[in-house]
């Protein structure tokens, strides 16, 4: 769950940068609907899930140091390796303006166009089940 955590306010980050640098979110190939709404929900969600994951060691009589570390030591470790990594590596936290959100743009682009290719030379039955339902469930017009 702290790694889903991790993954929505990176993406809720990378959406101020595009909106700051005046990105057309219509220029990208995939978008998520309903976003930074459903971002922002899941987010909240998950802190609460994670604050409650071991709520039972907080009722009367409950109290364990192994359960409580069961629970919440992963949380601890997350934030010191975070903390420990900003100190040692001396980077700084970047703007929205400030966010490089182009680098490596044209090998992407590169590497969509050469499936397109290949999307439209086998067709969509002979690049397997997954990709298929995955076309179905998230159409990219």
């Amino acid at each position: 769950m702290i790694n889903f955590c991790s993954i929505l306010i990176t993406y809720l980050h990378f959406r101020q940068a595009v909106i700051a640098q005046g990105v057309d979110r219509d220029s990208f190939v995939f978008k998520g609907y309903c976003q930074p709404y459903f971002a922002i929900y899941g987010l909240v969600v998950i802190i609460c899930m994670i604050g409650v994951q071991g709520y039972t060691v907080f009722l009367p009589g409950n109290w364990s140091v192994t359960d409580f570390l069961f629970a919440y030591l992963m949380i601890f470790i997350d934030f010191g390796l975070f903390i420990l990594w900003k100190v040692i590596k001396k980077t700084k936290y970047k703007g929205k303006f400030d966010r490089d959100i182009t680098s490596g743009l044209d090998e992407v682009d590169t590497h969509e166009k050469y499936l397109a290719q290949l999307e439209s030379i086998n067709g969509l039955k002979e690049i397997g089940t997954a990709r298929r339902w995955l076309s179905w469930l998230v159409p990219t017009a």
